[in-house]
Order: C-alpha cells, then sequence, then structure tokens
C-alpha cells in the first residue's frame, strides 16, 4: 500500500522490482531469440545467395533509372562483363543488340509500372560483340506500396534453339522428303504419314489415313512374315514390296522399314521409308528388252563391230570380224590392231583411235590388207563414254565397200601408157606429188582433167585406203560455202536442225581436191589458210576445234598470181598452195592421146548407161575429131561421146563433130560419110558453115568476108540468099 505521502511501499517496491526482473529477463530472451533468427536469416540469405550466384540463369535486378544494381555470376559471365563492370554502371538496353532496345525499353516500362513480363525473347549483346538468344522472365520490386525496381531471369536458350532447328530441319526433310514416310504403333496402327505418302497412295488428307492398319496399304502375300520376322530380330527390313493404293492401283515400292526404339532400347513405334519404282522397273524391263535387241543386232551384223579399253585393246567384238579375220573373239580380245591386222595399218588405226580418245568421231574409208587380200572398208569410229561422260574406250563399226569401190575407182594408168609425151610429162610430176604428204597445186584449162589428176596422185599415194572427196568451189553457194567445207552445229543458222560434218572431216585419213580454188571467197580463204597452217578448224556456230589428217589438192584454171595482184585471192594462201605445182595439158596439145581417152571415156560412160557393148569409133572420124582443137577440152570431148551413145541404136555409130573452133585463127572441120547423105549435100553444108564463120569473124562486114573466102562479093550475097544466112544487125550491106 502506499504511503499518504505517495512512496511506495517496500512490497510494492520489490514487485515492481520483480517486474522488470522478469521484463528484463523477456527482453533478453526475447533479444537472444532474435540474435538467433537474424543469424539464420543471414546464413539463409547467404545460401540464396551462394545458390543465385552458382545458378546457370541470369539473374539481375534494375533500378528504376534502367541500371543493374545486381547480376549473378552467371549472368556477367554470360553477358562477357567482371564484377568492376557492374560497380561502375551498366544500363539494361546495353546487354541487348540495338534493334531489340526500342522494345526492351518500351516492356521494361510495363513492369516499372507494375505488370509481369511472363517471358519475352530478345538477342543478347556480350561485352565482346557476340550474340546469343535469351529468353526474359521479370517483375517489379514493390516497397511501401511503390516499385522500387525490377528483379528477373534471362535464360540462354542457344542450345534450345540448336535444338529447334535441328527438329525443324528433320521434320522439314520428312515432310518434304520425295519418299513417302510413315510411323506406326506396335500394333501397325498408322500414326504419321508425309505429304509424299498422301500423294503416293493417293488419300485426300492425313485424317483419312491415320488408324489405319499398314496390311490395308500393301499386297504383302508371302512378304508379311519375312517383314514381321526381320523386325522382331535383326530390328530393320530392306526389300520391295507391292503397295495397294486408295482406288486399288497395285505398285512396286522399295521398302525400308525400321524398328524405333526408346534410350533403354524398348521397342516404341515404327518407321517406314518407301519409294515407288513402278517405272524404275519397267524402265529396267526396257532396258533388259533393249540389251537382247542389242546382243541381237551385235551377234547378227554384217558389218564388223569392234570395241576396244583406252590402252586400244579388243575388249569385245561380233561374230562378223571373227569371219573377217579367221579367228575366234577369244583369240582377238586383249590384242591391238596390230596385231590383227599388220604394223603399216595398225599404226594408221591407232593414230585415228588415239585422236577419238580426245573426244572426236571419226569417218573414213580405208584399204585393209586381210588374209592376204586387200579391201576397202568404210568405218565409223566414236569414243564410249562412262555414264558420267568419260571416255572409257572405243568403238568402230566397219563396211567392207570393197565391190562399191572397184566399179567406181578411176583406172590406174601407168605413165608410159599415154602416147603424148606432154602428159607423160605431167604424171611424171604427179608421181613425185603423190610420193609425198605435202600440198599439191594443179593447174590447167577447164575441162582439162585437173580432177582426173588429183584422182591419180590420191591412188597412187599412200593415202590410197582413204576417202576421196571432190567440190567444185566456183558452184558453192557463197552463204553455204563455209558450211560445205568446215561443217555447221544444230542452230548456227537458219535451217541448221542438226549436225553436219563438213567435207574437210570427211575426208579424214584421205584426200580432198578444192576445184576452182581461185572462186573460193576471200573470208573462207582465210579460214581455209587457218587449217592449211593448223590441220585444225571449228564447225560453224561450234566452239570445240576438230584436228584432222587430210591431204588438200588444189586445182584452178586461173592464173592465181594474177588474182593476188587483183585483189582477189590471199597472197598467203598463194604462197601456202604455191608448194608444189602439176600443170595439165590442154587437150588439143596433146591430141595424140584422143584414141585413148575416147577409149576410156566411152568405158566409162557405157558403164554408167549400163549398155552391154561399146561400139567401135572408125579411123576417119577419129582422124576428124583429132583436127578439132577442142577449146573445152577432155569434158567437152566426153559430153560428144555421150551425146552420140545416147543416140546409138546398135546400128552404125553415128558422131556429131563440133564444126566450128573458138581459136583465135584457124579452125578445122571433120567430116563424117554417114549414109543417105551424098557429096553435093556434104560440100553445101561445108560451104554454109565457111560464109557464115567468114561472115562472124568479119562482124557482118561482107566485103571483108568475101576477100578471106576470096570469093567476089556477089558470090557471097548468092550464098547467102542460097543457104538464107541473116546479116548481123549493124553490118554494112
Amino acid at each position: 500500500m502506499t504511503d499518504p505521502d505517495g512512496t511506495k511501499t517496500q512490497k510494492e517496491v520489490s514487485d515492481e522490482l520483480a517486474r522488470l526482473r522478469r521484463r528484463l529477463a523477456e527482453l533478453e530472451d526475447s533479444e537472444l531469440k532474435c540474435r538467433i533468427s537474424e543469424e539464420a536469416l543471414r546464413k539463409s540469405e547467404a545460401k540464396y545467395k551462394e545458390l543465385v550466384e552458382l545458378l546457370p540463369q541470369i539473374v539481375y535486378e534494375i533500378d528504376v533509372q534502367g541500371n543493374f544494381t545486381f547480376v549473378n555470376c552467371g549472368g556477367l559471365a554470360a553477358f562477357g562483363y567482371r564484377s568492376e563492370d557492374l560497380a561502375k554502371g551498366i544500363k539494361a538496353l546495353d546487354v541487348v543488340v540495338p534493334e531489340d532496345r526500342e522494345r526492351l525499353a518500351r516492356n521494361l516500362g510495363q513492369v516499372m509500372q507494375g505488370a509481369r513480363m511472363s517471358g519475352t525473347d530478345y538477342t543478347a549483346l556480350r561485352k565482346d560483340g557476340f550474340t546469343f538468344p535469351i529468353h526474359v522472365y521479370s517483375h517489379p520490386i514493390v516497397r511501401d506500396n511503390s516499385v522500387i525496381g525490377i528483379r528477373g531471369v534471362c535464360v540462354d536458350v542457344s542450345d534450345l534453339r540448336r535444338a529447334q532447328q535441328k527438329l525443324w530441319i528433320k521434320d522439314s526433310a520428312i515432310a518434304s522428303s520425295i519418299n513417302a514416310i510413315c510411323l506406326a504403333d506396335l500394333e501397325g496402327n498408322l500414326t504419321y504419314v508425309n505429304p509424299a505418302f498422301l500423294k503416293l497412295w493417293e488419300y485426300d488428307g492425313i485424317k483419312e489415313v491415320l488408324g489405319k492398319h499398314h496390311t490395308e496399304l500393301w499386297h504383302l502375300a508371302e512378304k508379311g512374315e519375312e517383314v514381321a520376322l526381320a523386325l522382331s530380330t535383326e530390328g530393320w527390313w530392306i526389300g520391295e514390296l507391292v503397295g495397294k493404293k486408295k482406288s486399288g492401283t497395285l505398285f512396286d515400292a522399295h521398302v525400308s522399314a525400321t524398328m524405333v526404339t526408346d534410350a533403354m532400347g524398348e521397342p516404341i513405334s515404327l518407321m517406314g521409308s518407301f519409294l515407288d519404282i513402278t517405272d524404275r522397273k519397267k524402265l529396267e524391263e526396257e532396258l533388259r528388252r533393249s540389251e537382247e535387241r542389242f546382243h541381237a543386232v551385235f551377234q547378227g551384223a554384217k558389218d564388223c563391230i569392234f570395241i576396244k579399253d583406252r590402252s586400244l585393246r579388243y575388249t569385245l567384238v561380233n561374230p562378223a570380224v571373227e569371219k573377217l579375220v579367221g579367228l575366234r573373239a577369244s583369240e582377238i580380245i586383249g590384242r591391238t590392231a596390230e596385231d590383227i591386222f599388220g604394223k603399216e595399218t595398225g599404226e594408221i588405226i591407232k593414230e585415228i583411235n588415239l585422236r577419238v580418245l580426245q573426244g572426236q568421231s571419226i569417218e573414213q574409208e580405208q584399204i585393209r590388207q586381210v588374209k592376204g587380200e586387200r579391201l576397202t572398208f568404210h568405218d565409223i569410229t566414236a569414243p564410249l563414254r562412262s555414264p558420267n561422260g568419260t571416255i572409257v574406250g572405243v568403238c568402230t563399226i566397219s563396211r567392207n565397200v570393197s565391190e562399191r569401190r572397184n566399179t567406181t575407182r578411176v583406172p590406174r594408168i601407168s605413165v608410159r601408157e599415154y602416147p603424148s609425151q606432154a602428159m607423160r610429162a605431167t604424171l611424171e610430176r604427179a608421181r613425185f606429188a603423190a610420193a609425198r604428204d605435202s600440198i599439191i597445186l594443179i593447174c590447167g584449162e577447164s575441162g582439162s582433167g585437173k580432177d582426173y589428176v588429183a584422182q591419180w596422185i590420191h591412188n597412187h599415194s599412200r593415202r590410197t585406203s582413204g576417202p576421196f572427196f571432190a567440190i567444185n568451189c566456183a558452184a558453192l553457194p557463197q552463204e553455204l560455202a563455209e558450211s560445205e567445207l568446215f561443217g555447221h552445229e544444230p542452230g548456227a543458222f537458219t535451217g541448221a536442225r542438226a549436225r553436219k560434218r563438213g567435207l574437210l572431216e570427211l575426208a579424214e585419213a584421205g584426200t580432198i581436191l578444192l576445184n576452182e580454188i581461185g572462186e573460193l571467197p576471200l573470208a573462207l580463204q582465210s579460214k581455209l589458210l587457218t587449217f592449211l597452217d593448223t590441220k585444225s578448224f571449228v564447225r560453224v556456230g561450234g566452239e570445240r576445234s576438230i584436228h584432222i589428217n587430210a591431204r588438200l589438192i588444189a586445182a584452178t584454171h586461173r592464173n592465181l598470181e594474177e588474182e593476188v595482184t587483183a585483189g582477189r585471192f590471199l597472197p598467203a594462201l598463194f604462197y601456202r598452195l604455191n608448194v608444189f605445182s602439176v600443170n595439165v595439158p590442154s587437150l588439143r596439145n596433146r591430141i595424140e592421146d584422143l584414141p585413148m581417152l575416147c577409149e576410156e571415156l566411152m568405158s566409162a560412160i557405157a558403164l554408167e548407161m549400163q549398155l552391154t557393148e561399146i561400139p567401135v569409133i572408125e579411123p576417119s572420124v577419129l582422124r576428124g575429131l583429132s583436127r578439132y582443137l577442142w577449146p573445152g577440152n577432155v569434158r567437152e570431148l566426153r559430153n560428144v561421146l555421150e551425146r552420140a551413145l545416147m543416140l546409138w541404136d546398135k546400128g552404125r555409130f553415128e558422131l556429131i563433130i563440133p564444126m566450128l573452133a573458138k581459136g583465135p585463127q584457124d579452125w578445122s572441120h571433120a567430116v563424117s560419110f554417114p549414109r543417105g547423105r551424098s557429096l553435093h549435100q556434104v560440100t553445101d553444108e561445108i560451104t554454109e558453115l565457111l560464109c557464115k564463120e567468114a561472115l562472124h569473124r568479119c562482124k557482118g562486114k561482107r566485103k571483108e568476108a568475101a576477100q578471106i573466102l576470096g570469093i567476089s562479093r556477089n558470090s557471097l550475097y548468092r550464098y547467102m540468099k542460097r543457104f538464107s544466112i541473116e546479116p548481123e544487125i549493124g553490118t554494112d550491106n
């Protein structure tokens, strides 16, 4: 109780003191608990901070100014910064690429307003410039109902993106695969098919086929058990099955089936890949039939077929070759052309084959010694190529044309057979030319037989086994001359639908005669000069240079030196051609050869006309022919003989002899005496011709014509009236 003066009693003081002690004890206990709690909290914070620091994800805090206030170690490492960089200040916008900064600033502003970012993708920018994809989660830090910052987590999704990319590639590959692909459960029910599968089986959509049992799609027959056994034991099966489309149509398919297992190796599904091989099977069947046809043609061909490898040894020959050389195929295969046809012929064949191995195709005629007999063959040799275009060998198709060549060849006349000294000298010079392989220039009048001499040189040269081609340059249209000589490629000019080989190419291993070379256009002369220098040329419209081995003989009736002076012929080409010249005499300068020429020409014409007998020319007619000057030379003589043979009725051979010579001075007239004509008639004919010729030479001046004839002017008038000779325009009266 309290004293009257207000002081507490001792008891009250003791009670208060006890109460204070209890309170102090409570406070001490509470402080201890608080310290314990604080220590526990400190440890917990340290623990969680350590955990945050160790997290592979990026944990961060940002203040209201957009500066990082905290980034865990993983985050600093990911962005390429160090802790001291954080102390200096790093802005949130600095850790993304420039194109993402506006979007990041907008999103951070929304979080500062209290929103949460559940997950946004950005491209992070490291301090060293390296970039990587991140997925960002952010939420506001609120204190006293105010947002004081942002806390969040960034996840590096590079591995995820790569995995997604790989998965996308696989999905795309399956979806875009030309192979039909499907998945099925272990019971065989379809769970997935790609577009190619729907197209192959002709279904409209995936829903139409999912859930179907695989047996509905196949005509398994006896292979069903084989496939099931292989999948259960081996885990895979590859083979061919017959598919059954929605419409019921059957087709052939190549199948690759696999058992899909989980990580523990337990089966979880079936996967199949299918390829329609119906067309391939048809092609294989067609190829088989084609091979059978080829075998039949190869075995039954009358032409000889040789196939060689790159070492030019025979690898395959047909029965025609066996028959030709008298050896079995087994005795030919593995040997070379030198072994079969001898050294000389074998070397020629080898030279051609080596060029074919460079990509050329060569067509030529060649004489070969076979079992002691000289035979002529027309050969076509082309490269054999592998499927990738590599040349792996040579194929030659050879036809025996000896009979045809024997009927068309020019007689091999010896030098001594010609009576005239002029022709013997010409052929003696031609013999020297034949023994060499250089360019020859043959000169002579038109129709004098330049082409005959060129053929004679070819027949007596080492190229006699090769072809002989002659072309008249004067007869070539200027726009087609280059194509005729050098050939052309498809589309080289209007109308060039297919490749054409020129005469130079066709003359491979033989001779080509360019007759009347003086008529060749200047542009073509330049290309010909290039060919003579290089032995190669390019077809019109082509790109590849073609090398050939052909001899060139040129012939002309012009004086090429004068043509060079006039600018109509290239000097360089003239010098290149004028290596060795042969001059062919005109017929009037070797008239003693005329009887022999008549005999040869009539034999050749009779063969062409298929006459069973040849008439005899009477000596008097031959004498008349010999008196004519023959301005058209041998060509004119042939025309006269051919016309007479056409009119011959197996009776007496009547020959219409040219009456007027074209020489500048004298002219002659040969007389024949056919049946039914009197001396008076023949005399009148000669008189008429003499009057006409005199008037022609005097250009219609009758006074001068009468003086030439040695008669009076009045006598000439009477003859003109008698024979109805019309005076020329502009003549005297």
